[in-house]
C-alpha cells in the first residue's frame, strides 16, 4: 500500500513539534509555503505563532548599572561625573570642574595647560 503524502496542516504540525521555537518564516522556507498561509494553520490549530523579542538592555555610561528606561544615566550624579571633569589648574594647582566638551576643545585647539581663570593664565604667560 502506498504512503499517503501529509497534508499542509500535518507537515507544518511535525514541524511545530520537532521545533517549538521555530518562526513562521522559517517553516515557510522549508515547506514552500507563504508566510501568512503558514500563520493562518497556526492560529486554527490553536498553536503560537508570534514569540516574544528579547528586550534591549540599557547601562549607565558611567557606573555600568542597569538602566529601567532607555537613557545614558542611571541619575544626576552619574550625569554630572560624566560631563563634568575634575581638572587641576596649571598655575595655582586648585582642583575645579571644567565640562567634556570644553576639554575637547581645548585639546583640539592644541592648548597645553588648564586654567582655573584668564588672571592664572595671564599670571603664567608673565613668568613663562
Amino acid at each position: 500500500m502506498p504512503k499517503r503524502k501529509l497534508t499542509s496542516r500535518e507537515r507544518i504540525r511535525k514541524f511545530r513539534r520537532k521545533d517549538p521555537m521555530m518562526p513562521a518564516s522559517e517553516m515557510a522556507k522549508k515547506l514552500n509555503l507563504t508566510r501568512g498561509r503558514i500563520s493562518q494553520i497556526l492560529k486554527s490549530e490553536d498553536m503560537i505563532t508570534a514569540f516574544p523579542q528579547h528586550s534591549r538592555v540599557y547601562y549607565c555610561w558611567v557606573c555600568n548599572d542597569v538602566l529601567e528606561k532607555k537613557g545614558r544615566f542611571c541619575n544626576s550624579e552619574c550625569r554630572f561625573k560624566y560631563y563634568r571633569i575634575r581638572v587641576t589648574c596649571a598655575y595655582c594647582t586648585v582642583p575645579f570642574y571644567l565640562r567634556r566638551g570644553e576639554i575637547i576643545q581645548r585639546h583640539n585647539r592644541g592648548y597645553k595647560n588648564v586654567y582655573c581663570s584668564r588672571t592664572c593664565f595671564y599670571k603664567s604667560e608673565r613668568n613663562d
